[in-house]
């Protein structure tokens, strides 16, 4: 547990209390109950998370949020710190008390050099605390002081310590005077100098004579008058000032001791549980620690470990029960700390304080553990807005942008919780903010931008920016571009303590440095051929000295000269960087050019993965890639741009493994077209030089070369083809072995735009906890409004494979088309380029990979088909489609040869109007397949992975709930909605011939064309082919007369599929003949029966779908009614709501 803590809470709630979960809070004088905070209360069973809950406690406090993070959740111990996103409740019978404290403290607060919260320039730094914020933590410290928590004793001075304390009283007396505007002399009766001191000290006093007493009852009235003498004049002797030097003589009096936090655990190096380790931390010094055998360790023994700019990450494990392993990593300075804990409160405790002061000191926006991120950070990122920041910092950002109209910034409101604000430019360049109001509607949250002229509402942040981003208000633009949070951002929410140097200007520009050691050529002996290229040719060698043996080198020489400022500035860049994971240079011969390089023994990481691929495992793959993002980190916190990142150049020093990064070289300026794969849209087209930035989009393809064992992305295309893809945008496929959380965050280090890259600290948190998907990160969409993926790289495409053949050297027969999760990925931001609707293929042009299904009628057939004719079977711009033909040799037709001619010109017939339709929610036709006039036309149609509704209800059960459930109503009656519109009917409507594009998108086909047959399902008639139990009762009858009222009946009967996950739409057993199969199913309707309420389906959406079940087709609502219905029951009334059937 923490050490070095006693007891102490605000006393004066401490009388007994009914059962329920309290927060207590410091109150503001202990005598005067008329202006004490009272507990906020909840009653038993009612579940909140910690940060809600200091989000409350603030708010009554008057703490506004720029500050809020700087407070926490304590039990009453006051050592057991709950992380942000905790629930906390208290069961029937049960009373839960945490207290509200400031927990992050920084020393000097009260200098003149002091720590200050980060300003537009340093001219214009604000304070760490508000008066608010600073007023609550005066009291918290005297509450702390006057019940005892702090040692007043040191080192066994009592005069020392009855002196300091009597200063405390005496400021505090004072104080009390300011406040209630009243003569010291009158407090001194209300008040005995006594009262303000803490009960070891009152103790102390007791055991002295009654001389000594009233000596020290003298200074005590000295003090008092000196001090009120000295501030009668002062214009700053208020409440306010007191508190401040109450707050200051309280850090001298807990000394060295002030500000830190200590935790007591294991040596993780050392086997179990055997070498005690404590760690502490704190706001000023960072992380240190020590192994004292027993007791309180002496200052001499703590070392340091790293202060937060120098951590890289986290990882946290349960490694057995109840024993957990924390790893703390840092950028520069030695190894791991690796500690063992045996209970998991302590390590909560200890990593939501490092956790708080990284994001307090060096990135406002940044986590180590998911399981202890504060939930409002993981919104912000989700929408892409900033916490609290000021408005000046909004306007920088966006006039250092360009000023262009409809770039915006979205921030946390920095008065009301819940509340944000909009800053956006408009034409011209003005910067306007706008507030955006978060309020308690009909059940549920909801936004509005004010003024709320048009009393429009939303959701969600994201509805509302996607709502102005479609100028739906008349405004002169769109809310066109989001500029969001950057790494390790300074803003008013990071704090600049005394010692922390400015930041250095970014980006640095590169110094030319002399090399460590100039090394003649004669000097060197040169051994075997390690690789040659076309411009460098490397050896294995030595230095020679002295006669002494020198260890082995490796050298690396320029063959063509014309290169040598290229590789003169490589070698300059090499010598600035310092830390394990980069290759150090021993020295550099200037004629010839030659530089002398660390060895890595085990060569480039792409060989080695592709020569060790049968030993090598998923954890080594982690670790390769964790080691390099960490040695990225270090180079973007420098202000370096490498711009040779790839596995080729990212050397193996030790099969641990233990991973060193090449020197640039000068493949960037010389083989652009050969690594055009590594590099940056903004290197190729804008001509940009590296940058930290542009280095992440090599990662994200170093990554994908590392979980493909070393093979090269797109190396059996011709660079024609590679370049069309790179144009494109289209993304590489995730390699087999990489974990899904992996792949999630490596596609976003291919994002056109470098603001929206990831932070490679996000990276390594994944990396820690590949079995957590993390989705965190940009979203898919970064341009809003019509043309919104304009903007938008990479392509996310799922119907393609990049890389094509199988790792043991066999070829596919067929491309792996689905991903294994489908909720893992977000919905495509942009598909293939788009094909005509009125192609005419012919059958050469296509070619067949597997048949998909097959009915009465016909067959559906997966044919792929290469538009650019690249010869490529598997390549990157093969388009699949989904192809349907009429079975020729069909027994009706054999029997019916005349109906053959029939059902062709129908089928061209609807095939001619089906090409006009155009529907996010319709499947897309794309043209037909045959070789001559008379053969019977195959139908070519755009392919869903994913394939039918009916069976992705069955096969993913588990994630599908209401919400979702609800959605997919509301895009089949939005597509329904537009086909009668067009006056076609559907017919055939049903699960079944929904089919699923994604997770969250499905989309109508079949309408009109589809003739399958299921036996028991459908029935015969002059007309064609029916399936009773989807149909109405028009459709059943005699008459057989369809029309728009029949598909809602059909829709009805889906969305109770939908509803029931899949289930089959059967009516009861009992009643009709065996002669007759549609008579039973009608009589049954007839006499009012319909299909049962699905299982947990509300009452209020089983009311909409029973009215699409009205006998008569004229009481049936239009499915204009029931988009408007679906998507109140969608945003409003169900919009989070989750279950399992």
């Amino acid at each position: 547990m923490a050490m070095g803590i006693t007891n102490s809470r605000p006393s004066c709630h401490r009388h007994q209390r009914l059962s329920g979960l309290y927060v207590e809070l410091y109150p503001t004088d202990s005598k005067e109950q008329r202006l004490n905070r009272q507990p906020l209360y909840y009653a038993c069973e009612e579940e909140y998370t910690v940060e809600d809950l200091c989000f409350k406690a603030a708010s009554t406090c008057d703490i506004t949020p720029p500050y809020v993070s700087m407070f926490g959740l304590v039990k009453e111990d006051l050592a057991t710190w709950l992380s942000p996103s905790t629930k906390v409740s208290a069961k029937k019978g049960e009373k839960v008390v945490l207290i509200f404290r400031l927990r992050f403290k920084f020393a000097s607060l009260f200098e003149h050099r002091r720590p200050t919260r980060h300003g537009i320039d340093h001219h214009q730094n604000s304070t760490v605390l508000d008066e608010n914020a600073m007023s609550y933590y005066f009291l918290q410290a005297r509450e702390d002081f006057l019940s005892g928590r702090i040692k007043i004793l040191p080192n066994n001075n009592k005069e020392k310590a009855i002196e300091q304390s009597l200063g405390l009283a005496v400021l505090d007396m004072l104080r009390i005077s300011l406040e209630q505007n009243v003569p010291v002399d009158q407090i001194k009766k209300q008040y005995g100098y006594k009262d303000l001191l803490p009960p070891e000290m009152k103790q102390l006093l007791t055991r002295y004579n009654p001389f000594n007493r009233n000596r020290i009852k003298s200074k005590f009235n000295g003090f008092l008058q000196e001090w009120a003498e000295k501030e009668v004049e002062n214009a700053n002797r208020t409440a306010l000032f007191m508190k401040e030097k109450y707050l200051k003589h309280m850090e001298q009096v807990e000394g060295r001791d002030y500000g830190w936090e200590t935790f007591e655990g294991y040596d993780g190096r050392s086997k179990g549980t055997t070498v005690r380790e404590l760690i502490r931390v704190s706001g000023d010094k960072g992380i240190s620690w020590c192994n004292p055998p027993e007791g309180d360790p002496l200052p001499g023994m703590w070392q340091n470990f790293c202060d937060f700019q120098n951590l890289n990450d986290v990882s946290v494990q349960e490694i057995q029960g109840n024993l957990w392993e924390v790893i703390l990593n840092r950028l520069q300075g030695g190894g791991p700390k690796v500690l063992h804990f045996k209970d998991c409160d302590v390590v909560v405790s200890l990593l939501t304080l490092i956790d708080g002061y990284h994001r307090l000191l060096v990135d406002s926006y940044h986590y180590f553990w998911r399981d202890i991120a504060p939930p409002s950070l993981l919104i912000l990122a989700d929408i892409k807005a900033h916490g609290s920041i000021m408005r000046p910092f909004a306007e920088q950002k966006i006039e250092k942008h360009g000023n262009k109209p409809g770039t915006y910034v979205l921030r946390a409101h920095t008065e009301i919780y819940g509340n944000f604000f909009l800053n956006v430019c408009f034409p011209g360049g003005e910067i306007k903010n706008f507030q955006v109001v978060c309020q308690q509607r009909e059940g549920k949250m909801q936004y509005s931008m004010e003024p709320n002229k048009q009393d429009e509402w939303f959701d969600s942040m994201k509805e509302l920016v996607s709502n102005y981003g479609r100028n739906t208000v008349g405004l002169p633009f769109r809310f066109d571009r989001c500029l969001p949070p950057k790494r390790d951002e300074k803003t008013n929410l990071t704090i600049r303590r005394v010692e922390d140097a400015p930041p250095p200007p970014s980006p640095r520009p590169l110094q030319p440095t002399m090399p460590r050691q100039l090394i003649q050529e004669d000097n060197l002996i040169q051994e075997d051929n390690l690789y040659s290229g076309k411009f460098t040719t490397v050896q294995k060698g030595r230095i020679k000295q002295d006669g002494m043996s020198q260890p082995v080198v490796a050298i690396k020489r320029l063959k063509d000269e014309n290169w040598f400022k290229v590789f003169h500035q490589s070698a300059s860049k090499l010598q600035q960087w310092d830390d394990k994971h980069i290759i150090r240079m021993k020295g550099l011969c200037v004629d010839p050019p030659i530089m002398v390089l660390e060895y890595a023994r085990f060569g480039s990481l792409g060989d080695y993965l592709r020569t060790h691929k049968v030993t090598v495992e998923l954890p080594w793959l982690l670790t390769a890639a964790h080691q390099l993002a960490s040695v990225m980190l270090y180079l973007e916190s420098k202000g370096f741009g490498h711009g040779g990142l790839c596995a080729q150049n990212v050397l193996v020093a030790n099969e641990t493994p233990f991973i060193k990064l090449g020197d640039p070289g000068i493949s960037f300026s010389a083989e652009k077209k050969k690594r055009l794969l590594w590099l940056a849209p903004e290197l190729v087209f804008d001509h940009k030089d590296p940058s930290p930035s542009s280095d992440k989009f090599s990662y994200g393809t170093t990554l994908w070369e590392i979980f493909n064992y070393g093979a090269e992305p797109l190396s059996v295309l011709a660079s024609e083809t590679v370049q069309q893809l790179y144009t494109e945008g289209t993304m590489l496929k995730c390699p087999d072995n990489c974990p899904e959380s992996v792949y999630w965050k490596m596609r976003w280090f291919w994002q056109k735009d470098p603001l929206q890259r990831p932070e490679y600290r996000a990276m390594l948190r994944t990396l820690n906890h590949p079995d957590v998907t993390d989705q965190s990160g940009p979203p898919a969409v970064e341009r809003l409004g019509p043309g919104g993926t304009d903007d938008t790289f990479p392509i996310f495409n799922g119907n393609i494979e990049l890389f094509p053949d199988d790792d043991d050297g066999n070829d596919r027969k067929t491309p792996q088309l689905v991903p294994d999760n489908p909720f893992a990925l977000p919905p495509p931001t942009q598909m293939d380029p788009p094909l005509r609707t009125d192609q005419k293929f012919l059958k050469g042009d296509l070619k067949f990979r597997k048949e998909l299904g097959s009915g009465y009628f016909g067959r559906v057939d997966l044919y792929s088909y290469d538009p650019y004719g690249s010869e490529c079977e598997y390549g990157p711009l093969v388009r699949l489609f989904a192809v349907k033909s009429v079975k020729r040799n069909a027994v009706y037709f054999d029997k019916n040869p005349a109906k053959l001619e029939e059902y062709r010109k129908d089928f061209l017939d609807e095939l001619k109007l089906l090409k006009t339709l155009s529907h996010p929610n319709i499947i897309q036709v794309i043209g037909t397949m045959q070789d001559t006039d008379d053969e019977f036309p195959a139908l070519v149609l755009e392919y869903m992975e994913y394939g039918s509704l009916e069976i992705f209800l069955r096969k993913w059960k588990a994630n599908i709930q209401l919400d979702r459930q609800l959605r997919y109503a509301f895009q089949v009656a939005q597509g329904m909605e537009y086909l009668h519109g067009k006056h076609v009917l559907h017919r055939d409507l049903a699960a079944r011939n929904i089919l699923v594009a994604h997770a969250d998108i499905v989309k109508i086909s079949d309408f009109g064309l589809s003739r399958e047959l299921t036996e028991g399902t459908y029935y015969s008639s002059q007309k064609g082919i029916f399936p009773i139990n989807w149909y109405a009762p028009e459709a059943l009858d005699k008459v057989n007369k369809y029309q728009k009222a029949s598909d809602v009946w059909s829709y009805g009967v889906t969305v109770w599929e939908i509803l029931s996950l899949g289930k089959k739409p059967e009516y009861s057993k009992n009643g009709g003949g065996d002669n007759d199969i549609e008579e039973p199913v009608y009589d049954k309707l007839q006499r009012g029966e319909r299909l049962v309420k699905p299982e947990q389906c509300p009452d209020e959406v089983y009311a909409v779908v029973n009215k699409c079940w009205e006998w008569e087709p004229r009481d049936r609502p239009s499915f204009e009614l029931l988009v408007a219905q679906f998507e109140e029951l969608t945003k409003v009334k169900y919009a989070g709501v989750l279950y399992n059937s």
